[in-house]
């Protein structure tokens, strides 16, 4: 038998990676999950044109999510700690979901996006809103699989926010078909959404429970906005950090909030439910 591993394929086109995702086994999820993280090693070892990259990758969400979805049911619901096999599980889906987030931010410019080019523009937005939902992801999975979150990692999705919020493309529409074919989102909804998880007590909840909180979050998100603190207004309760390795937090008592704090409006959402108890 050849124990050989098998190469990274050699992706230089639009074509070349079509033909490879079009060959994934995924009638078999452990061996499509290889064939995808050759797939993504070898769009990071040698990325191709900014454009072919973010379309192949975008070609590769859909078989992704499924994959990972299917590997993640191995260790779902188990004891902790996991055992070895579903230990390698997790990781080997977060390991995903890192790549791929790393393969997307490899499709952004370095420079700021021009106002006038509403491609361009909408290109970006993509771009950070996908950054924003992978590493999502990593929170999500550890949520689910009962685990600590890995340092920094707060730190990542606030910066892709911060990013978005300084580009003036927070709110800019974003098609997303794995959430939801019906109507577009934004950079802003996909931050927010990670956020109301984090306060419905997420690791005291069961893994189906988790899947319809993130569904309830994902559609109550765009109802949230995102502002800087204004000098007259009171410091809220709670407040984010964008340089602060944590998710929404009490605010601390001080002269002057920091200016890295930023508040969520959540009069929207509050009219919205109060509506919905009041049916």
């Amino acid at each position: 038998m050849d124990m050989t591993k098998p190469e990274a394929p050699e992706i230089t086109d639009l074509l070349s990676g079509t033909e490879y995702l079009a060959q994934l086994s995924l009638a078999n999820p452990l061996v499509a999950e290889r064939q995808l993280m050759r797939f993504l090693d070898a769009l990071l070892l040698s990325p191709p044109e900014p454009g072919i990259l973010l379309a192949l990758l975008e070609q590769a969400r859909a078989p992704l999510c499924f994959v990972e979805e299917e590997m993640a049911r191995r260790y779902h619901n188990k004891a902790l700690p996991l055992a070895i096999e579903e230990e390698s599980y997790f990781q080997q889906v977060v390991l995903a979901w890192r790549k791929v987030g790393k393969a997307y931010a490899l499709c952004a410019r370095l420079e700021e996006p021009e106002a006038e080019n509403a491609q361009y523009v909408s290109l970006m937005a993509t771009i950070l809103h996908r950054c924003l939902y992978y590493t999502g992801m990593i929170i999500l999975e550890h949520y689910r699989a009962r685990r600590d979150l890995p340092p920094g990692v707060w730190l990542d999705l606030h910066g892709y926010y911060e990013t978005a919020e300084e580009w003036g493309i927070a709110y800019t529409p974003v098609e997303d078909v794995l959430e939801n074919n019906l109507q577009a989102t934004h950079c802003a909804a996909a931050y927010t959404t990670l956020l109301l998880i984090d306060i419905a007590s997420p690791y005291s909840n069961s893994v189906r429970n988790l899947n319809l909180i993130r569904r309830w979050a994902g559609m109550w998100a765009p109802l949230v906005s995102i502002h800087r603190l204004d000098d007259d207004l009171e410091v809220p309760p709670y407040v984010i950090e964008l340089m602060k390795d944590a998710p929404l937090h009490p605010a601390a008592v001080a002269e002057e909030p920091p200016v890295d704090a930023r508040r969520l409006d959540t009069t929207r959402l509050g009219l919205q439910i109060n509506h919905m108890l009041s049916q």
